[in-house]
């Protein structure tokens, strides 16, 4: 994955993207989002995903207008998504792993979740909204986070993760 990126300039974009769930917490994204539009009332999410709740989510965010956008199940397109975005939230409550972490990272984009990341709490509405607010009128801390994103995920990438199984297999068979 790939992204060249500069401090954002306009209004925000904000990405949520993954299953639309109770554990993954776009409820206290879309209740932080009137908070967010009181600063940045041109700022925009974008909701990636599907699952049952989502006519439930699209309620939530009717009040929010176009403001909010549901693009459904994304495949194909996971990185633009992320390189278009000045940040990345992601307030879920339990991951196995955290695989969106990783695609966010690897393109570059700052994280509300650490120098890769910043760490909010839980079901928080307002905390994310001071969080959003605040990092997007500090594009110099938004840039550090992204770029110590990629690093981070850089560490991560296949060639890297296959090359060390291997030394492990050589080194258990002494090969």
């Amino acid at each position: 994955m790939d992204a060249s990126r500069g401090p954002p300039a306009g209004d925000p974009e904000l990405l949520f993207l993954g299953r639309l769930d109770p554990r993954n917490g776009l409820d206290t994204v879309l209740d932080a989002m009137p908070r967010v539009l009181e600063y940045f009332p041109g700022a925009r999410l974008t909701v990636a995903g599907d699952g049952p709740l989502r006519p439930v989510y699209e309620r939530m965010a009717r009040s929010l207008g176009p403001r909010v956008q549901f693009l459904g199940r994304v495949n194909g397109d996971r990185p633009g998504h992320y390189a278009r975005a000045d940040m990345y939230l992601c307030p879920t409550t339990k991951a196995s792993f955290g695989i969106t972490l990783l695609e966010a990272m690897a393109c570059g984009t700052p994280l509300v979740v650490g120098p890769e990341a910043v760490l909010v709490p839980k079901n928080d509405p307002a905390a994310w909204a001071t969080t959003i607010v605040g990092l997007r009128e500090d594009r110099q801390r938004l840039a550090r986070m992204g770029a110590a994103g990629r690093r981070k995920a850089e560490t991560y990438a296949w060639p890297l993760i296959a090359s060390r199984v291997m030394d492990v297999y050589c080194r258990v068979t002494r090969c």
